[in-house]
Protein backbone atom coordinates (compact mmCIF):
# COMPACT_ATOMS: atom_id res chain seq x y z
CA UNK A 1 0.00 0.00 0.00
CA UNK A 2 1.42 3.39 -0.93
CA UNK A 3 1.16 6.51 1.14
CA UNK A 4 0.67 9.90 -0.48
CA UNK A 5 3.07 12.55 0.82
CA UNK A 6 2.46 16.22 0.08
CA UNK A 7 5.86 17.50 -1.07
CA UNK A 8 7.32 20.79 -2.25
CA UNK A 9 10.36 21.42 -4.44
CA UNK A 10 11.27 24.91 -3.26
CA UNK A 11 13.06 27.28 -5.63
CA UNK A 12 14.07 30.39 -3.73
CA UNK A 13 16.94 32.74 -4.19
CA UNK A 14 19.39 33.33 -1.36
CA UNK A 15 19.97 36.70 0.23
CA UNK A 16 23.31 37.19 -1.48
CA UNK A 17 26.32 37.37 0.88
CA UNK A 18 24.10 36.87 3.93
CA UNK A 19 23.93 33.51 5.67
CA UNK A 20 21.61 34.93 8.32
CA UNK A 21 19.32 36.61 5.78
CA UNK A 22 19.04 33.40 3.75
CA UNK A 23 18.32 31.29 6.85
CA UNK A 24 15.54 33.72 7.85
CA UNK A 25 14.06 33.41 4.33
CA UNK A 26 14.24 29.59 4.48
CA UNK A 27 12.62 29.47 7.94
CA UNK A 28 9.81 31.74 6.75
CA UNK A 29 9.23 29.48 3.72
CA UNK A 30 9.16 26.31 5.89
CA UNK A 31 6.52 27.88 8.15
CA UNK A 32 4.48 28.98 5.13
CA UNK A 33 4.61 25.49 3.60
CA UNK A 34 3.70 23.94 6.96
CA UNK A 35 0.48 25.98 6.98
CA UNK A 36 -0.30 24.52 3.53
CA UNK A 37 0.06 20.97 4.84
CA UNK A 38 3.36 20.16 3.12
CA UNK A 39 5.01 17.13 4.74
CA UNK A 40 8.30 17.10 2.83
CA UNK A 41 10.19 20.05 1.34
CA UNK A 42 13.47 20.06 -0.53
CA UNK A 43 15.46 23.26 -1.03
CA UNK A 44 18.16 23.97 -3.68
CA UNK A 45 21.78 22.86 -3.68
CA UNK A 46 23.86 25.15 -1.42
CA UNK A 47 21.09 27.72 -1.06
CA UNK A 48 22.73 28.78 2.23
CA UNK A 49 24.49 31.09 1.89
CA UNK A 50 24.59 30.89 -1.96
CA UNK A 51 25.90 28.77 -4.83
CA UNK A 52 29.49 29.82 -5.74
CA UNK A 53 28.81 30.96 -9.29
CA UNK A 54 31.89 33.15 -9.07
CA UNK A 55 34.01 30.04 -9.77
CA UNK A 56 32.54 29.95 -13.30
CA UNK A 57 32.96 33.61 -14.18
CA UNK A 58 36.11 34.86 -12.45
CA UNK A 59 39.46 35.02 -14.17
CA UNK A 60 42.18 32.62 -12.92
CA UNK A 61 43.97 35.63 -11.40
CA UNK A 62 40.87 36.64 -9.42
CA UNK A 63 40.45 33.04 -8.25
CA UNK A 64 44.06 33.02 -7.00
CA UNK A 65 43.41 36.19 -4.99
CA UNK A 66 40.66 34.24 -3.23
CA UNK A 67 38.54 37.23 -2.23
CA UNK A 68 35.21 35.58 -3.13
CA UNK A 69 36.31 32.23 -1.75
CA UNK A 70 37.16 33.86 1.58
CA UNK A 71 33.78 35.61 1.66
CA UNK A 72 32.03 32.27 1.04
CA UNK A 73 34.09 30.60 3.78
CA UNK A 74 33.07 33.31 6.26
CA UNK A 75 29.37 32.98 5.36
CA UNK A 76 29.29 29.15 5.26
CA UNK A 77 27.34 27.11 7.82
CA UNK A 78 28.90 25.14 10.66
CA UNK A 79 27.04 22.00 11.73
CA UNK A 80 25.67 22.25 14.39
CA UNK A 81 25.13 26.01 14.74
CA UNK A 82 22.47 28.65 15.39
CA UNK A 83 21.52 28.39 11.70
CA UNK A 84 20.94 24.64 11.75
CA UNK A 85 19.06 25.02 15.04
CA UNK A 86 16.73 27.62 13.44
CA UNK A 87 15.97 25.28 10.52
CA UNK A 88 15.46 22.39 12.93
CA UNK A 89 12.97 24.40 15.01
CA UNK A 90 11.07 25.49 11.88
CA UNK A 91 10.85 21.86 10.66
CA UNK A 92 9.59 20.78 14.08
CA UNK A 93 7.05 23.61 14.24
CA UNK A 94 5.77 22.76 10.72
CA UNK A 95 5.86 18.97 11.33
CA UNK A 96 7.81 18.71 8.07
CA UNK A 97 10.78 16.73 6.76
CA UNK A 98 13.20 19.28 5.26
CA UNK A 99 16.10 18.64 2.89
CA UNK A 100 18.36 21.64 2.35
CA UNK A 101 21.69 22.29 0.66
CA UNK A 102 24.33 24.35 2.45
CA UNK A 103 27.94 25.35 2.06
CA UNK A 104 29.30 23.68 5.18
CA UNK A 105 32.42 25.04 6.84
CA UNK A 106 34.64 22.53 8.59
CA UNK A 107 37.88 24.18 9.68
CA UNK A 108 39.33 25.91 6.61
CA UNK A 109 37.42 23.72 4.13
CA UNK A 110 34.00 24.17 2.53
CA UNK A 111 31.78 21.25 1.54
CA UNK A 112 28.63 21.07 -0.59
CA UNK A 113 26.43 19.46 2.06
CA UNK A 114 22.84 18.32 2.12
CA UNK A 115 21.10 18.30 5.50
CA UNK A 116 17.97 16.27 6.19
CA UNK A 117 15.79 17.26 9.15
CA UNK A 118 12.99 14.98 10.32
CA UNK A 119 9.50 16.26 11.17
CA UNK A 120 10.48 16.39 14.87
CA UNK A 121 13.39 18.72 14.03
CA UNK A 122 16.13 16.10 14.43
CA UNK A 123 19.04 16.33 11.99
CA UNK A 124 18.97 12.75 10.67
CA UNK A 125 21.45 13.05 7.81
CA UNK A 126 24.41 15.18 6.76
CA UNK A 127 25.83 14.24 3.38
CA UNK A 128 28.77 15.91 1.71
CA UNK A 129 28.97 15.81 -2.07
CA UNK A 130 31.50 13.07 -2.81
CA UNK A 131 32.99 14.49 -6.01
CA UNK A 132 32.50 18.17 -6.84
CA UNK A 133 32.38 18.76 -10.59
CA UNK A 134 34.31 21.11 -12.89
CA UNK A 135 35.06 24.47 -11.24
CA UNK A 136 33.37 23.32 -8.01
CA UNK A 137 36.58 21.44 -7.22
CA UNK A 138 38.29 24.78 -6.64
CA UNK A 139 35.70 25.62 -3.97
CA UNK A 140 34.54 22.44 -2.23
CA UNK A 141 36.38 19.60 -0.60
CA UNK A 142 35.54 15.99 -1.44
CA UNK A 143 33.04 14.23 0.81
CA UNK A 144 34.07 10.97 2.44
CA UNK A 145 30.92 9.02 1.49
CA UNK A 146 29.78 8.51 5.09
CA UNK A 147 26.43 10.18 4.31
CA UNK A 148 25.57 7.81 1.49
CA UNK A 149 22.88 5.97 3.37
CA UNK A 150 19.11 6.00 3.56
CA UNK A 151 17.65 7.63 6.68
CA UNK A 152 14.29 6.74 8.17
CA UNK A 153 12.10 9.85 8.33
CA UNK A 154 8.45 10.67 8.99
CA UNK A 155 7.78 10.37 5.23
CA UNK A 156 9.73 7.16 4.61
CA UNK A 157 13.32 6.12 3.96
CA UNK A 158 14.95 9.14 2.36
CA UNK A 159 18.43 9.17 0.86
CA UNK A 160 20.15 12.49 0.39
CA UNK A 161 20.80 13.22 -3.28
CA UNK A 162 22.46 15.74 -5.54
CA UNK A 163 23.86 16.10 -9.02
CA UNK A 164 25.93 13.07 -8.03
CA UNK A 165 22.79 11.19 -9.10
CA UNK A 166 24.17 11.37 -12.64
CA UNK A 167 26.65 8.69 -11.59
CA UNK A 168 25.36 5.15 -12.04
CA UNK A 169 26.72 4.09 -8.67
CA UNK A 170 25.03 7.02 -6.92
CA UNK A 171 21.71 6.24 -8.64
CA UNK A 172 21.87 2.58 -7.63
CA UNK A 173 22.58 3.20 -3.92
CA UNK A 174 19.02 4.28 -3.00
CA UNK A 175 17.62 1.18 -4.70
CA UNK A 176 20.07 -1.07 -2.89
CA UNK A 177 19.17 0.54 0.42
CA UNK A 178 15.41 0.29 -0.19
CA UNK A 179 14.63 4.02 -0.11
CA UNK A 180 11.06 5.09 -0.61
CA UNK A 181 11.73 8.81 -1.26
CA UNK A 182 14.36 10.69 -3.25
CA UNK A 183 15.22 14.37 -3.14
CA UNK A 184 17.52 15.83 -5.75
CA UNK A 185 18.09 19.54 -5.06
CA UNK A 186 19.73 20.66 -8.28
CA UNK A 187 20.15 24.01 -9.94
CA UNK A 188 17.64 24.89 -12.65
CA UNK A 189 18.35 23.41 -16.09
CA UNK A 190 20.32 25.59 -18.49
CA UNK A 191 18.55 27.05 -21.56
CA UNK A 192 15.22 25.50 -20.72
CA UNK A 193 16.55 21.93 -21.02
CA UNK A 194 14.44 19.51 -18.97
CA UNK A 195 16.75 16.52 -19.47
CA UNK A 196 18.24 16.93 -15.98
CA UNK A 197 14.88 16.57 -14.24
CA UNK A 198 13.71 13.05 -13.42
Amino acid sequence: MSTIVKAAAVQISPVLYSRQGTVEKVVKKIRELGKRGVQFATFPETVIPYYPYFSFVQTPYDMLLGKEHQRLLEESVTVPSAETHAISEAAKEAHMVVSIGVNERDGRSIYNTQLLFDADGTLIQRRRKVTPTYQERMIWGQGDGSGLRAAQSAVGRSPAGSTSNRSRVMRSLPMARRSTRRCIPDRLPVSGSRKRWK
